[in-house]
């Protein structure tokens, strides 16, 4: 049973290290654009473009906004748009299974999104901007030798006037694909805000929400933050965390009091022992080494039970992600050592307080 319970702790001990570790991992990688002081908020189904641009117009001319982007959707968020575009290839023609996003001339700016080569916004209908993973399909390496040149997309042909960089327009459990910015405002659905460094966010927000007021007086919708979004790509993650880390809780709890009942017991039947390994000359030192040895082969043998279980789990949940850390192995040796100085220290502490027993009130009745 003691080994059991040890064998559920060090498992969950696993468990919540590396989970957290992945959740550290993607929650600190580079995105791709900068998500920090951006507001969003969600336009009236199918607005008319002519009160979108206004709605635009207003927001900018605030003295504490930096910019303001119409879209299709954020820049980052879990809405999809795919489809196929149709690169030349000599007197043939390349199918490059894309990502579309549909953006404003200010999106790239607005979203700081790294600008590679030629135009940083749309100007025409016909007019697209392809990230690197777009160029590279097309087997270029130089951003510049795409600008003017010709692709077929939803049906039409459409010049390449800019090159961004790659950005995660989704989690990081996916790969970035190539993608193609293009630009009908008849179906923009979203504005977002930049506000410059060093403002009230929350004065922020009620100015934008009454301008936005002002030319949408009949809709409720109000802005949030961007990063507040993007925090909850992983709460299913976070959640698996916390129960978890709950549960390793509880399994160290009752697990450290079965452990102090066994000791107890134990050692209240080796007493008589102890005292005479202590009358013919055993140090508290050897008394100590003598009762813990055999807790330090329960607690072997509970790390070595509870490695797969905790690999299987963990391997199978790290394939979820693309951008994912190496299966940290250094974390099963720090719970097993964990749990092995949990062990030592209640075996310990019984261990000593008999060792500094007096042999003699032991062995008068012998």
């Amino acid at each position: 049973m003691t080994i059991l319970q040890f064998t559920a702790s060090i498992a969950f001990i696993i468990l919540v290290l590396v989970l957290n570790q992945q959740i550290r991992y993607v929650s600190s990688q580079p995105l791709g654009f900068e998500k920090e002081s951006l507001l969003y908020a969600r336009l009236p189904f199918m607005s008319e473009p002519a009160k979108m641009q206004k709605l635009q117009d207003r927001l900018s001319q605030q003295s504490f906004v930096t910019g303001a982007s119409l879209s299709g959707s954020l820049v980052s968020s879990s809405s999809l748009w795919t489809s196929d575009a149709y690169v030349p290839v000599d007197t043939s023609e390349r199918q490059i299974f894309i990502q579309v996003m549909n953006v404003d001339s200010a999106f790239v700016r607005v979203n700081q999104i790294e600008h590679l080569a030629g135009k940083q916004g749309l100007g025409a209908a016909d007019e697209v901007i392809v990230n690197a993973n777009f160029i590279r399909e097309m087997g270029l390496t130089d951003p510049g030798e795409a600008i003017g040149l010709q692709i077929r997309f939803n049906g039409n042909q459409k010049k390449i006037v800019g090159v961004i960089g790659n950005f995660h327009s989704r989690t990081l459990r996916e790969e970035i694909r190539p993608m193609v910015m293009t630009t009908n405002p008849t179906f923009f659905q979203t504005i977002t805000v930049r506000i410059s460094p060093g403002q009230n966010l929350a004065q922020a927000k009620s100015d934008l929400e009454s301008v936005y007021k002002e030319i949408y007086p009949y809709e409720t919708a109000s802005f949030s933050f961007l990063d507040e979004e993007m925090e909850r790509f992983y709460a299913q993650d976070i959640k698996i965390r916390n129960v978890l880390g709950a549960a390793c809780f509880l399994a160290i709890l009752i697990s450290a009091m079965g452990l102090f009942g066994l000791s107890s017991y134990t050692i209240a039947q080796r007493t008589k022992e102890i005292s005479i390994r202590k009358v013919l000359g055993a140090s508290v030192t050897q008394v100590l080494g003598l009762i813990s040895k055999e807790y330090v082969l329960l607690v072997l043998t509970s790390f070595a039970l509870a490695i797969y279980p905790a690999y299987y789990f963990l391997q199978s949940w790290l394939q979820e992600f693309t951008y994912k850390i190496d299966m940290p192995f250094g974390l099963y040796g720090l719970a097993g050592v964990g749990v092995m100085l949990i062990c030592l220290l209640i075996v310990g502490l019984h261990s000593y307080a008999a060792a500094l027993t007096n042999p003699a009130k032991v062995l008068k009745d012998e």
